[in-house]
């Protein structure tokens, strides 16, 4: 092959399938490119930028046709005076290269293609256009297989029953084949449940225990089982509901919580919460028509206290109390005593102590005091007694740091107890401990000035006292326990009278300020007593009136009866406290007010309280009475 033919032929290989320029006539050294810059050489000229023949007068474009049907592509030509090889003709126009069948002019035939490069493919065949078959199927025109001409073919489908008409046939009966539609029938399988129009291939799931979209499980993505929230601190767990939703179900059913403030097992009637989880103090029975006092709820006894105990609407019903009335039963020897403390165990036991070594017992069941006055000598006054409850056994405290302790059957006190000489013991009181036994503290003031507060422990036999020290004298001192154990006081001269409060701290074995004195209003004297009913609740009174009530967690000022001077109290809840006052008075407070009891006319300065029950009530004075409530 010569160069020229090599030339071209790499030209046109480059410049297929784009628009390529134009070329000359093949001479014997070939064509040559030529520009403003390149001219041609003599005898030839530039023509669309390559050099031909001067002597080629009509130069004229040929086209590549590789399949040599006559027809040329468009793109693929080059300027020449004449064709070099049969690859390249004058015509163009050809829509398919490949094929010597396809070309202008040529005749059209069926066969999805365009054969005479005009108008498209198939045209006047009428291809996929509905065509009516004799047999009343509709169809549509095809091509036959030698694509001569077209035929009408019937469009023959697969139809499914469709029983609950939800539009979706049915995929577990065999379909039907047939060109027109049967009726009750479908053209698709999308339904697992041909009875229920509410299942299908893509319907929205319920919770009801079936497939109700066809995916092979039922109740998918609903969250069963998975844990709710109910209201009022209930939860639950989402489960079906009648219709098909989901609803929060009960794992445990609520119930009524009724407040029990009283700690009596019988919650306020009219305050009941529908809750799984109920606050602290809050129980699932009610029947109490006073809930702040522990004595009167439903199926509780009655007793001759002012109060319907039993929650009917009657008051001291079915002679409850003694003809005539209740009363204060008078059990005093004489009034050269001086009583300063009493304190209740068991059924009717009663101990008292006073001034000048006084000390007089009555043993459960008796109607009278034995007198111990003298037996247990070491105080010239004994200021307070408290009884242990497992045995009867009293432990004393007064003056000189003396503690004692006599036991019922003996003779003598045990006053082997190493203890502060330093001390005026003013207080005892006993709290129990998980073992059974009971943790003994002592309060009171230094012998002499400064007269700061003291508080001793008992921790054994023949060991010394645990001695704490506080700023403030110290009066009184009562609790239930380790943790919830209060002492009162404050200082008796002019120059620091404040109301103080001390709160025992069992893990630092020390007493803490709850610092009442800063309580706005608070009346500038001391508080001389302190009576825990409950684990929520606690009294404190004193000088000028002054009440305060412990809510379980702090103090606040409660209502006063009278601006008399307040030595002792007892109270059995909110709604049923007692105070005595210097005075001689006796209080009692039932929730709404403060009210004199009866009967108390005859004592002045009644110094303490004790009692079970608000029908069995001691007071003792130091003037020697020693009253009981009702009889």
């Amino acid at each position: 092959m010569n160069r020229s033919c090599l030339w071209l032929m790499g030209l046109l290989l480059l410049c297929f399938g784009c628009t390529v320029p134009d070329l000359s006539d093949f001479e014997e050294d070939g064509p040559r490119a030529c520009d403003t810059l390149h001219p041609c050489t003599e005898g030839y000229r530039c023509l669309e930028g390559v050099c031909i023949l001067d002597s080629c007068e009509q130069p004229r474009p040929y086209y590549l046709d590789k399949d040599k049907d006559g027809y040329g592509v468009d793109g693929t030509s080059f300027v020449a005076c004449a064709s070099p090889n049969d690859s390249f003709v004058t015509r163009t126009g050809d829509c398919d290269d490949n094929s010597a069948d396809v070309h202008p002019g040529a005749q059209e035939l069926c066969n999805n293609r365009d054969d005479n490069c005009k108008d498209g493919t198939d045209e006047g065949f009428n291809v996929g256009l509905v065509c009516d078959k004799p047999d009343g199927c509709q169809g549509a025109w095809t091509c036959n297989a030698e694509g001569t001409e077209s035929t009408c073919e019937a469009k023959e489908g697969q139809w499914h029953p469709d029983k609950d008409k939800d539009g979706k046939g049915s995929n577990t009966v065999p379909g039907i084949t047939a060109c027109k539609q049967p009726e009750g029938h479908v053209p698709n399988d999308f339904d697992c449940d041909d009875t229920n129009a509410q299942r299908y291939l893509g319907a929205p799931e319920l919770c009801n225990a079936a497939d109700d979209n066809c995916d092979g499980v039922h109740d998918e993505g609903l969250g069963l089982g998975d844990s709710c929230d109910l209201g009022s601190g209930c939860t639950g767990i989402k489960a079906c509901a009648a219709d098909g939703g989901i609803e929060c179900s009960d794992v445990t059913p609520s119930l009524t919580y009724y407040p029990d403030e009283d700690r009596d097992s019988y919650g306020k009637t009219d305050a009941g919460v529908l809750t799984c989880t109920p606050g602290a103090g809050y129980i699932p029975r009610a029947g109490d028509c006073n809930d702040g006092n522990p004595f009167t709820h439903a199926d509780a006894r009655e007793l001759c206290d002012g109060e319907d105990n039993n929650c009917n609407g009657l008051v001291d019903e079915g002679g409850v109390c003694p003809e005539g009335g209740g009363k204060w039963v008078d059990y005093s020897s004489g009034r050269g005593d001086s009583w300063r403390s009493v304190a209740v165990w068991g059924d009717g036991g009663v101990w008292v102590a006073g001034a000048s070594d006084t000390l007089a017992v009555r043993r459960p069941g008796q109607t009278y005091f034995e007198s111990l006055t003298g037996v247990c000598p070491g105080a010239s006054d004994w200021h307070s007694v408290w009884v242990d409850p497992r045995n009867g056994t009293a432990v004393l405290g007064g003056f000189n740091g003396a503690v004692m302790r006599y036991g019922l059957g003996t003779s003598t006190c045990e006053n082997n107890w190493a203890h502060d000489m330093d001390t005026n013991v003013q207080s005892v009181i006993g709290v129990p401990l998980p073992d059974g036994n009971f943790d003994i503290h002592f309060v009171g003031t230094n012998r002499q000035s400064p007269f700061h507060g003291r508080a001793l422990r008992y921790t054994g036999p023949s060991t010394p006292l645990e001695t704490n020290v506080v700023a403030e004298p110290l009066w009184n001192a009562h609790g239930i326990s380790r943790e919830i154990l209060f002492a009162v006081g404050g200082y008796l001269n002019s120059e620091g009278v404040d109301a103080r409060i001390y709160r025992y701290n069992p893990d630092q074995s020390r007493w803490v300020d709850e610092n009442v004195q800063h309580i706005p209003g608070i009346v500038d004297n001391p508080l001389w007593d302190v009576w825990v009913v409950n684990p929520r609740l606690a009294y404190a009174v004193g000088g000028g009136g002054s009440v305060l009530m412990w809510n379980g967690t702090s103090w606040s000022l409660h209502s006063k009866p009278s601006s008399e001077d307040l030595l002792s109290v007892l109270a059995f809840g909110r709604n049923s406290v007692y105070v005595s006052t210097d005075g001689g008075k006796l209080y009692r407070y039932d929730g709404s007010s403060w009210r004199v009891v009866p009967g108390m006319n005859v004592v002045s300065s009644p110094s303490d309280l004790a009692g079970t029950s608000p029908e069995d009530i001691w007071v003792v004075s130091f003037e020697g009475w020693r009253l009981h409530w009702p009889q």
